[in-house]
């Protein structure tokens, strides 16, 4: 049978092909055919893929190409609403921790989302990450803080820190008008109790440890302990030392890097806080000064590429905190003082320049601490001498007195 004539109208409209099929494509409108035997308009609607990842197709036809075309823009627009997230008020907790987490991905620390994320895994074991965010109260919070402290194993200073994640996730929710009220805004802290205090060497300690240091063949267990002692810096600002930080000319050293261990690799950071960034000057401690001189003169020689302080010596690659760690220990035994934490180096700093006189505000700064009440409640631990003196010549005072027998 001859096939009809397509009028004047559909032939504008209608692409020209050699083939033998009886679909034929319309100009301007993809995914839309004429079905020249039906003189119908034919339009392929995409449903997605089938269990086996096969593209399913679903197609209907119109007498009119304005028809199809109105048809063809109606699923898109239905397509794009089903992609669309949920109405603000049916969203869930759980969703909306989701989202934040993503959103703010890229301006956070690798380890503060690595945090989060060990926070949202908690978080969904529990109703309220199901609830709608809107319907939350004050006491849905408080019970859930409650079911931790009954149920898991978890102190109460990990607790509190759910608390203060999920604050930031409703005071972002607040912000976005997702809820009207914060539910988290009246709620405080759980009460610790016994809570953890870091030890400190004592000045008859500390002076017997420098001593012992003198004559120590490791030098990165040697610059630990001044940099930790003398410094009161952060495991991780002493791994993290470049020498492109150490001014030789001015005697100072600039904490702007953070080596930190995460899920068994270590990686560098930018420091704890913004007050953490500061400079600090090594002219009271001369010592100090030409043991680093010395490290950076043998790096030179043996490791002319390497940018960090602390490496190892048999490869040049930047010092593992397991490395650091087990030398610290064996320099304990050795030594044979009190086993305290490497951390405890900075208690013992802050306590000593208290002593012997510095401020509280002094010591805050020399720590890069950013509330003098961390100093205070935390680190620097009771004395019986005030005064007013700066902290790094505080503790190299130290220095200038025998020990008490």
């Amino acid at each position: 049978m001859k096939q009809q004539k397509i009028n004047f109208q559909q032939s504008n409209r209608v692409k020209k092909t050699k083939s033998n099929s009886r679909y034929v494509s319309v100009k301007g409108s993809k995914g839309i055919q004429y079905d020249t035997k039906s003189k119908k308009y034919m339009v392929t609607l995409l449903m997605g893929v089938d269990k086996n990842g096969k593209q399913v197709r679903e197609f209907e036809r119109f007498s009119t190409l304005k028809e199809a075309r109105k048809r063809k823009e109606e699923f898109k627009a239905q397509k794009k609403l089903k992609q669309t997230p949920p109405p603000l008020e049916k969203i869930t907790l759980g969703e909306y921790i989701r989202r934040y987490l993503e959103m703010h991905k890229e301006e956070k620390a690798e380890t503060t989302n690595e945090y989060y994320a060990k926070i949202y895994k908690r978080i969904n074991k529990y109703k309220i990450c199901k609830m709608y965010i809107k319907d939350i109260e004050r006491r849905d919070i408080i019970d859930y803080m409650q079911t931790l402290k009954v149920e898991t194993r978890l102190t109460v200073q990990t607790i509190n820190k759910d608390l203060g994640f999920l604050k930031t996730v409703f005071k972002d929710a607040l912000k976005n008008e997702y809820i009207v009220n914060n539910p988290t805004s009246l709620i405080d802290n759980l009460k610790v109790v016994n809570q953890f205090q870091g030890a400190f060497y004592t000045e008859d300690e500390a002076l017997k440890i420098i001593s012992y240091l003198k004559n120590y063949p490791n030098r990165n267990i040697r610059i630990l302990f001044y940099m930790g002692l003398c410094f009161g810096l952060r495991r991780g600002e002493i791994m993290g030392l470049k020498w492109e930080s150490v001014d030789f000319q001015k005697n100072t050293i600039t904490i702007n890097n953070n080596r930190v261990v995460l899920r068994n690799k270590t990686i560098d950071k930018s420091p704890k806080t913004k007050d953490s960034e500061r400079k600090l000057t090594l002219e009271d401690f001369p010592f100090i000064i030409e043991e680093l001189k010395s490290y950076r003169n043998w790096q030179i020689e043996n490791f002319p590429d390497s940018l960090y302080v602390m490496i190892n010596p048999y490869t040049g690659k930047p010092l593992t905190a397991r490395g650091l760690n087990n030398g610290f220990n064996t320099f304990i035994e050795k030594c044979n003082v009190r086993r305290l934490r490497i951390h405890d180096l900075r208690h013992s700093f802050a306590t000593i320049c208290r002593h012997k006189g510095a401020t509280i505000e002094e010591i805050s700064k020399a720590l890069g601490h950013s509330d003098t009440r961390i100093t205070k409640k935390i680190y620097v631990h009771p004395t019986d001498t005030i005064a007013n003196k700066i902290a790094n010549k505080a503790f190299a005072s130290i220095f200038d007195e025998k020990p008490e027998k």
